[in-house]
């Protein structure tokens, strides 16, 4: 099965009352690009709840670098551990 422009949220764990992060956090693929997706629930002025969503890119530290392909070890022998 395909995965393209599909994901899945779930209930964020880690949210504490009054914190400001998402209440679902979640992934997926959109046009084969990979997504992060935050999820608040809301409510309007006449008590109706909605969603309110957020797609970005997948975090990464500023200061790490991600490995390039080329630096990987060739087979599992060379792996420390």
């Amino acid at each position: 099965m395909d995965n393209n422009n599909r994901g899945a949220i779930f209930k964020n764990k880690f949210k504490e009352p009054g914190d400001k992060s998402p209440d679902y956090k979640g992934t997926c693929i959109v046009e084969g690009i990979n997504k992060e997706i935050g999820c608040w629930v809301n409510e309007d002025k006449n008590g109706q709840k909605y969603f309110s969503v957020v797609f970005s890119d997948p975090f990464a530290k500023k200061d790490q670098p991600k490995p390039s392909p080329e630096a990987w070890p060739e087979n599992n022998e060379q792996l420390p551990f």
